[in-house]
């Protein structure tokens, strides 16, 4: 990287349906996306089945959502030699839930983010969820709430109009910022 450079840091907010890939250039908020687009409403937006509690989920499989949310992502990365390219990542590393097909799949959507990284140079961590709350916020169990009101507060150019998400992919990202000596916190 060239000196005086902009640093360009994205954090990843993984779930077994869509990536929320936020940026952090010059320790300011410079965009969020979702891989892909429509993951947040194929999650949240399911019909419940006629007279029963339980939704609908959608058609795709894991392993289609998976290469869906790897499809998106990989193709909107900009090149290591591209103009804009990345620096680094975080990767909110899978949280451990009582439901081992779950937490394969978070697994493997996680380790296919990296893999897709990796394989373009870019350097990867992975964030433990109590670990980046605890060291950016100050709480361990921050809730999406606390989350947001954090985000607003702190990180500077966000919009207050981010999913849950793409909130907390901003913020791992800034903690990444902080890391890197880009900002303070």
């Amino acid at each position: 990287m060239e000196k005086g450079a902009a640093i360009r840091i994205i954090g990843i907010d993984t779930n077994s349906f869509f990536l929320a890939v936020s940026l952090i250039e010059d320790g300011k908020f410079s965009g969020s996306y979702l891989f892909p687009p429509d993951g947040p409403a194929r999650r949240y937006d399911q019909p419940k089945r006629d007279g029963s509690k339980n939704k609908v989920y959608e058609n795709r499989s894991a392993l289609e959502r998976l290469d869906a949310m790897a499809d998106g992502f990989s193709t909107w990365l900009p090149r290591p030699t591209a103009v804009g390219a990345i620096d680094y990542a975080y990767i909110e590393a899978p949280p451990f839930v009582n439901n081992v097909k779950t937490f394969a799949e978070l697994t493997a959507v996680v380790m296919v983010t990296r893999e897709v990284l990796r394989l373009d140079g870019i350097g990867v961590s992975l964030a433990n969820v109590s670990t980046w709350k605890k060291r950016t916020i100050g709480n361990a169990k921050a809730d999406k709430s606390e989350i947001r009101a954090w985000a607003l507060a702190h990180i500077p150019d966000i919009p207050d109009t981010l999913t849950e998400d793409e909130m907390d992919a901003a913020v791992i990202a800034f903690g990444g910022a902080v890391a890197a000596g880009e900002v303070r916190s």
